[in-house]
Protein backbone atom coordinates (compact mmCIF):
# COMPACT_ATOMS: atom_id res chain seq x y z
CA UNK A 1 0.00 0.00 0.00
CA UNK A 2 1.07 3.20 -1.39
CA UNK A 3 0.42 5.47 2.18
CA UNK A 4 0.66 9.12 1.93
CA UNK A 5 2.28 11.38 5.01
CA UNK A 6 -0.48 12.33 7.64
CA UNK A 7 -0.68 15.70 9.71
CA UNK A 8 2.67 16.81 8.38
CA UNK A 9 2.91 20.64 7.36
CA UNK A 10 3.56 21.44 4.08
CA UNK A 11 6.28 23.49 5.52
CA UNK A 12 7.94 20.20 7.45
CA UNK A 13 8.04 18.30 4.00
CA UNK A 14 11.56 18.67 3.57
CA UNK A 15 12.30 17.50 7.06
CA UNK A 16 10.10 14.44 6.81
CA UNK A 17 11.56 13.47 3.89
CA UNK A 18 15.28 13.07 5.08
CA UNK A 19 13.97 11.54 8.41
CA UNK A 20 11.84 8.64 6.55
CA UNK A 21 14.89 7.99 4.20
CA UNK A 22 17.01 7.69 7.04
CA UNK A 23 14.29 4.98 8.55
CA UNK A 24 14.53 3.52 5.51
CA UNK A 25 18.08 2.79 5.35
CA UNK A 26 18.26 1.93 9.03
CA UNK A 27 19.91 5.24 10.00
CA UNK A 28 17.30 7.02 12.14
CA UNK A 29 19.10 8.21 15.18
CA UNK A 30 17.30 6.85 18.48
CA UNK A 31 17.03 10.38 19.45
CA UNK A 32 15.99 13.37 18.18
CA UNK A 33 15.33 16.62 19.38
CA UNK A 34 12.91 18.63 17.77
CA UNK A 35 13.15 22.33 17.93
CA UNK A 36 11.85 25.47 16.87
CA UNK A 37 9.62 28.52 17.59
CA UNK A 38 5.75 28.44 19.52
CA UNK A 39 2.90 27.34 17.03
CA UNK A 40 5.40 26.43 13.96
CA UNK A 41 3.84 22.16 14.07
CA UNK A 42 6.51 20.30 16.12
CA UNK A 43 4.43 18.38 18.34
CA UNK A 44 2.56 17.31 14.60
CA UNK A 45 4.82 16.45 13.23
CA UNK A 46 6.07 14.37 16.43
CA UNK A 47 2.75 12.31 16.16
CA UNK A 48 2.96 11.67 12.45
CA UNK A 49 6.71 10.57 12.86
CA UNK A 50 5.58 8.37 15.73
CA UNK A 51 2.27 7.11 13.60
CA UNK A 52 4.60 5.88 10.91
CA UNK A 53 7.24 4.49 12.69
CA UNK A 54 4.45 2.30 14.30
CA UNK A 55 2.59 1.47 11.05
CA UNK A 56 1.92 -2.24 9.88
CA UNK A 57 2.15 -1.24 6.28
CA UNK A 58 4.05 2.07 5.94
CA UNK A 59 4.34 3.96 2.59
CA UNK A 60 5.67 7.71 2.22
CA UNK A 61 3.97 7.87 5.65
CA UNK A 62 1.82 5.86 7.99
CA UNK A 63 -1.15 3.96 6.03
CA UNK A 64 -4.53 4.83 8.35
CA UNK A 65 -5.69 1.69 7.99
CA UNK A 66 -3.82 -1.08 9.54
CA UNK A 67 -4.26 -2.27 13.09
CA UNK A 68 -1.59 0.07 14.57
CA UNK A 69 -2.69 3.14 13.08
CA UNK A 70 -6.23 2.64 14.71
CA UNK A 71 -4.67 2.04 17.95
CA UNK A 72 -2.91 5.29 17.35
CA UNK A 73 -5.68 7.35 16.29
CA UNK A 74 -7.32 6.53 19.46
CA UNK A 75 -4.56 7.14 21.85
CA UNK A 76 -3.97 3.35 23.04
CA UNK A 77 -1.44 2.57 21.04
CA UNK A 78 0.61 0.08 23.84
CA UNK A 79 4.44 1.21 22.19
CA UNK A 80 3.52 5.23 21.88
CA UNK A 81 3.94 6.85 25.47
CA UNK A 82 3.49 10.81 25.72
CA UNK A 83 5.12 12.45 28.57
CA UNK A 84 3.70 15.94 29.13
CA UNK A 85 3.38 18.12 31.96
CA UNK A 86 0.61 16.82 33.91
CA UNK A 87 -0.43 20.39 35.08
CA UNK A 88 -0.36 23.74 32.78
CA UNK A 89 2.60 25.32 33.80
CA UNK A 90 3.73 22.59 36.04
CA UNK A 91 7.43 20.63 35.48
CA UNK A 92 7.45 17.10 34.08
CA UNK A 93 8.48 14.95 37.37
CA UNK A 94 10.79 11.88 37.66
CA UNK A 95 8.10 9.76 38.49
CA UNK A 96 6.96 10.06 35.20
CA UNK A 97 10.40 9.70 33.74
CA UNK A 98 10.35 5.94 35.55
CA UNK A 99 7.10 4.95 34.03
CA UNK A 100 8.44 6.06 30.80
CA UNK A 101 12.26 3.42 31.64
CA UNK A 102 9.70 0.62 33.03
CA UNK A 103 7.55 0.77 29.85
CA UNK A 104 10.88 0.97 27.39
CA UNK A 105 12.37 -2.09 29.70
CA UNK A 106 9.42 -3.98 28.29
CA UNK A 107 9.18 -5.93 24.53
CA UNK A 108 7.45 -3.88 21.98
CA UNK A 109 3.59 -5.68 22.40
CA UNK A 110 3.02 -4.90 18.32
CA UNK A 111 6.43 -6.51 17.52
CA UNK A 112 7.81 -3.03 16.07
CA UNK A 113 8.99 0.16 17.53
CA UNK A 114 8.65 1.73 20.96
CA UNK A 115 8.23 5.78 20.82
CA UNK A 116 7.88 7.75 23.37
CA UNK A 117 7.22 11.97 22.89
CA UNK A 118 8.53 14.24 25.71
CA UNK A 119 6.82 17.76 25.27
CA UNK A 120 7.79 20.11 26.36
CA UNK A 121 10.96 18.66 27.17
CA UNK A 122 12.95 21.90 28.72
CA UNK A 123 10.13 21.62 31.36
CA UNK A 124 11.36 18.24 32.81
CA UNK A 125 12.75 19.13 36.63
CA UNK A 126 16.22 18.24 37.00
CA UNK A 127 15.83 14.78 38.39
CA UNK A 128 13.66 13.56 35.21
CA UNK A 129 16.31 14.95 33.35
CA UNK A 130 18.95 13.00 35.28
CA UNK A 131 16.58 9.75 34.86
CA UNK A 132 16.23 10.24 31.47
CA UNK A 133 20.07 10.01 31.29
CA UNK A 134 20.50 6.51 31.16
CA UNK A 135 17.50 5.70 29.26
CA UNK A 136 19.10 7.32 26.49
CA UNK A 137 22.41 5.87 27.19
CA UNK A 138 20.85 2.60 26.58
CA UNK A 139 17.81 2.79 24.25
CA UNK A 140 17.99 -0.57 23.16
CA UNK A 141 16.24 -1.85 19.79
CA UNK A 142 13.99 -0.36 17.77
CA UNK A 143 13.60 2.56 20.37
CA UNK A 144 12.78 6.19 19.31
CA UNK A 145 13.15 9.42 21.95
CA UNK A 146 11.27 12.69 20.13
CA UNK A 147 11.92 15.98 22.46
CA UNK A 148 9.67 18.71 21.87
CA UNK A 149 11.26 21.51 22.75
CA UNK A 150 10.54 25.54 22.02
CA UNK A 151 13.95 26.77 24.47
CA UNK A 152 16.05 24.24 24.14
CA UNK A 153 19.07 26.10 25.92
CA UNK A 154 17.07 25.17 29.26
CA UNK A 155 17.26 22.02 28.85
CA UNK A 156 20.57 20.04 30.52
CA UNK A 157 23.69 19.82 28.15
CA UNK A 158 24.08 16.33 28.61
CA UNK A 159 20.27 15.41 27.21
CA UNK A 160 21.05 17.50 24.21
CA UNK A 161 24.25 15.85 23.30
CA UNK A 162 22.08 12.77 23.38
CA UNK A 163 20.18 13.72 20.68
CA UNK A 164 20.38 14.71 17.05
CA UNK A 165 18.72 18.32 17.31
CA UNK A 166 16.64 18.61 13.57
CA UNK A 167 15.05 22.38 13.56
CA UNK A 168 10.98 22.86 12.41
CA UNK A 169 11.43 26.19 10.65
CA UNK A 170 9.01 29.10 10.11
CA UNK A 171 7.76 28.89 6.99
CA UNK A 172 7.85 31.34 4.36
CA UNK A 173 5.00 33.77 4.31
CA UNK A 174 3.43 33.28 1.33
CA UNK A 175 3.40 29.66 2.44
CA UNK A 176 2.02 30.02 5.74
CA UNK A 177 -0.56 32.84 4.30
CA UNK A 178 -1.93 30.08 1.80
CA UNK A 179 -2.17 27.25 4.71
CA UNK A 180 -3.64 29.49 6.63
CA UNK A 181 -6.39 30.74 4.06
CA UNK A 182 -7.81 27.49 3.68
CA UNK A 183 -9.01 27.54 6.84
CA UNK A 184 -9.75 30.95 7.67
CA UNK A 185 -10.63 32.27 4.41
CA UNK A 186 -10.48 35.87 4.22
CA UNK A 187 -7.13 37.17 3.59
CA UNK A 188 -6.75 40.44 5.65
CA UNK A 189 -7.57 38.45 8.97
CA UNK A 190 -4.96 35.55 7.85
CA UNK A 191 -2.76 38.57 7.88
CA UNK A 192 -3.26 39.87 11.04
CA UNK A 193 -3.57 36.71 12.92
CA UNK A 194 0.51 35.44 11.30
CA UNK A 195 1.49 38.69 12.40
CA UNK A 196 0.06 38.25 15.98
CA UNK A 197 1.71 34.92 15.83
CA UNK A 198 4.85 35.80 15.00
CA UNK A 199 4.83 34.12 11.77
CA UNK A 200 4.08 30.95 13.23
CA UNK A 201 0.33 29.60 11.16
CA UNK A 202 -0.62 26.98 13.94
CA UNK A 203 -0.48 29.10 16.49
CA UNK A 204 -2.47 31.96 14.56
CA UNK A 205 -4.93 29.21 13.53
CA UNK A 206 -5.28 28.64 17.37
CA UNK A 207 -6.01 32.12 17.43
CA UNK A 208 -8.55 32.41 15.61
CA UNK A 209 -10.48 28.97 16.82
CA UNK A 210 -10.07 30.43 20.14
CA UNK A 211 -11.98 33.84 19.17
CA UNK A 212 -7.68 35.56 19.99
CA UNK A 213 -8.81 38.98 17.83
CA UNK A 214 -11.63 39.83 19.83
CA UNK A 215 -9.34 39.52 22.77
CA UNK A 216 -6.88 41.35 21.02
CA UNK A 217 -9.58 44.35 20.72
CA UNK A 218 -10.25 44.36 23.95
CA UNK A 219 -6.42 44.22 24.99
CA UNK A 220 -6.49 47.43 23.19
CA UNK A 221 -9.16 48.80 24.28
CA UNK A 222 -7.79 48.36 27.84
CA UNK A 223 -4.35 50.08 27.28
CA UNK A 224 -6.09 52.99 25.42
CA UNK A 225 -8.26 53.28 28.87
CA UNK A 226 -5.16 53.21 31.02
CA UNK A 227 -3.61 55.25 29.28
CA UNK A 228 -5.80 58.23 29.16
CA UNK A 229 -6.69 57.72 33.37
CA UNK A 230 -9.97 55.93 32.47
CA UNK A 231 -9.37 52.42 33.96
CA UNK A 232 -7.04 51.13 37.06
CA UNK A 233 -3.71 49.77 36.73
CA UNK A 234 -4.97 47.16 39.64
CA UNK A 235 -8.64 46.68 38.46
CA UNK A 236 -7.11 45.64 34.96
CA UNK A 237 -4.34 43.52 36.17
CA UNK A 238 -7.33 41.31 38.17
CA UNK A 239 -9.10 41.51 34.88
CA UNK A 240 -5.82 39.96 32.85
CA UNK A 241 -4.79 37.72 35.60
CA UNK A 242 -7.06 34.84 33.59
CA UNK A 243 -5.06 35.59 30.07
CA UNK A 244 -2.04 33.59 28.78
CA UNK A 245 0.76 36.11 30.14
CA UNK A 246 3.65 35.02 28.03
CA UNK A 247 1.49 35.89 25.17
CA UNK A 248 0.20 39.00 26.61
CA UNK A 249 3.87 40.41 27.48
CA UNK A 250 4.98 38.85 23.36
CA UNK A 251 2.14 41.19 22.29
CA UNK A 252 2.51 44.05 23.88
CA UNK A 253 6.65 43.72 23.06
CA UNK A 254 5.42 44.01 19.55
CA UNK A 255 3.00 46.63 20.04
CA UNK A 256 5.87 48.71 21.92
CA UNK A 257 8.16 47.96 18.54
CA UNK A 258 5.55 49.32 16.20
CA UNK A 259 5.47 52.67 18.79
CA UNK A 260 9.49 53.07 18.57
CA UNK A 261 9.17 52.37 14.93
CA UNK A 262 6.77 54.61 14.05
CA UNK A 263 8.73 57.32 16.12
CA UNK A 264 11.67 57.09 14.00
CA UNK A 265 10.14 56.79 10.85
CA UNK A 266 6.98 57.99 11.13
CA UNK A 267 4.13 57.00 8.57
CA UNK A 268 6.18 55.08 6.29
CA UNK A 269 6.90 52.53 8.61
CA UNK A 270 5.21 48.77 7.80
CA UNK A 271 3.01 48.11 11.02
CA UNK A 272 2.92 44.82 12.62
CA UNK A 273 0.19 45.33 14.93
CA UNK A 274 -2.88 45.40 11.87
CA UNK A 275 -5.43 46.26 14.22
CA UNK A 276 -4.06 48.66 15.99
CA UNK A 277 -3.25 51.39 13.12
CA UNK A 278 -5.17 54.02 14.57
CA UNK A 279 -3.81 53.92 17.90
CA UNK A 280 0.18 53.77 17.12
CA UNK A 281 0.36 57.16 15.84
CA UNK A 282 -1.92 58.45 18.80
CA UNK A 283 0.33 56.61 21.42
CA UNK A 284 3.62 56.84 19.86
CA UNK A 285 2.93 60.99 19.94
CA UNK A 286 2.66 61.08 23.60
CA UNK A 287 5.50 59.73 25.11
CA UNK A 288 9.60 59.97 24.52
CA UNK A 289 11.29 57.68 22.84
CA UNK A 290 13.64 57.00 25.99
CA UNK A 291 10.76 55.82 28.10
CA UNK A 292 9.44 53.56 25.30
CA UNK A 293 12.70 51.67 24.59
CA UNK A 294 12.91 51.78 29.14
CA UNK A 295 9.24 50.14 29.02
CA UNK A 296 10.44 47.50 26.24
CA UNK A 297 12.97 46.27 28.40
CA UNK A 298 11.15 46.12 31.37
CA UNK A 299 8.20 44.24 29.38
CA UNK A 300 11.29 41.71 28.41
CA UNK A 301 12.47 41.59 31.54
CA UNK A 302 9.50 39.94 33.20
CA UNK A 303 8.56 38.01 29.93
CA UNK A 304 12.40 35.96 30.73
CA UNK A 305 11.25 35.94 34.41
CA UNK A 306 7.86 34.14 33.39
CA UNK A 307 9.59 31.44 30.98
CA UNK A 308 12.46 30.68 33.33
CA UNK A 309 10.09 29.84 36.16
CA UNK A 310 11.25 32.26 38.34
CA UNK A 311 7.64 32.35 39.90
CA UNK A 312 7.25 35.92 40.06
CA UNK A 313 4.35 37.20 42.06
CA UNK A 314 1.86 37.86 38.69
CA UNK A 315 -0.49 40.35 39.87
CA UNK A 316 2.09 42.27 41.31
CA UNK A 317 3.84 42.24 38.01
CA UNK A 318 0.96 43.24 36.06
CA UNK A 319 0.24 46.27 38.26
CA UNK A 320 4.21 47.63 38.01
CA UNK A 321 3.95 47.24 34.28
CA UNK A 322 0.30 48.83 33.87
CA UNK A 323 1.24 51.94 36.09
CA UNK A 324 4.29 52.04 34.37
CA UNK A 325 2.41 52.20 31.01
CA UNK A 326 -0.15 55.05 32.38
CA UNK A 327 3.10 56.93 33.40
CA UNK A 328 4.54 56.92 30.11
CA UNK A 329 1.30 58.99 28.68
CA UNK A 330 1.35 62.06 31.72
CA UNK A 331 2.44 65.23 30.01
CA UNK A 332 5.74 65.93 32.44
CA UNK A 333 8.70 63.90 30.30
Amino acid sequence: MNAEPANVLPWQNALWEKLTALHRDQRLPHALLLSGAPGVGKRQFASALARYLLCQTPGAGACGHCKSCQLYDRGTHPDAVWVTPEETGKAIRIDQIRELNHFLSEAAQQGGYRVSVIYPAEEMNINAANALLKALEEPGERTLFVLVSEIPGRMLATIRSRCQLYPVELPPENQALGWLQDQVEDAQTCRLLLGLAGGAPVRALELHQRDGLEQRRQWLKALAQVASGKLGAVDLAATWMKLELVELLDWWLAFMADLIRHQQAGEAVTLANLDARSLVPKFAARASGARLFDFRDKIQDYRLQLLSKANPNKQLLLEDLLLQWSLLFRNER
